[in-house]
């Protein structure tokens, strides 16, 4: 299976450890850039969950808040449930905290009767945020939102991949 990972706009770059999403604003909420994930589903998929750790800036990570969006077929898919958060502050800039989010994104696709082929995730990131690591999961069975695997941020960034490519899987390896 392969997955795609684009920039698909906006002003985002590599930087030491993350995708910085640049720019020149000193705005909170301006909008940086949008990335895309494209990729196959794999045979009798009922569930995509997507972990994303991402720093905030101006105390914002997704442009007007809007969390990653789910295509099948072309169709948007609403998440199941409430998206898992874990918060960990990293340092101050201008008196202010800075923070590191992750958050554990589920969609259930059982109710599709109609095959799925085509599977795409896209969203909007503010400018000065960092994007540190992403981890894409397909399932055949649906994982109740109380024991959905949200990692310490530690732990997510040792499964953070070098933003050339990464490796799905049906279950959880780090």
């Amino acid at each position: 299976m392969s997955v795609e990972f684009d920039k698909v706009s906006g002003n985002a770059y590599p930087s030491s450890d993350s995708l910085y999403g640049g720019g020149t604003s000193g705005d909170s909420n301006s909008y940086g850039a949008t990335f895309d994930l494209s990729f196959s589903p794999l045979a009798n998929v009922s569930s995509i969950v997507l972990q994303v750790q991402i720093g905030a800036a101006f105390g914002y990570d997704f442009v007007d808040g809007a969390l990653p969006v789910l295509s099948v077929n072309g169709t948007p898919v609403s998440l199941l449930g409430d998206e898992v958060t874990h918060q960990a502050q990293n340092g101050f800039y201008l008196g202010l905290p800075v923070y590191v989010d992750t958050y554990g994104l589920q969609w259930d696709l059982s109710r599709f009767s109609d095959p799925v082929i085509d599977l795409e995730i896209s969203f909007d990131v503010v400018q000065h945020s960092q994007l540190y690591g992403l981890r894409l999961d397909q399932s055949d069975s649906v994982i109740p939102s109380s024991i959905l695997p949200i990692p310490e941020p530690s732990g997510l960034f040792l499964c953070a991949f070098a933003f050339s490519g990464f490796v799905t899987s049906r279950r959880r390896t780090c």
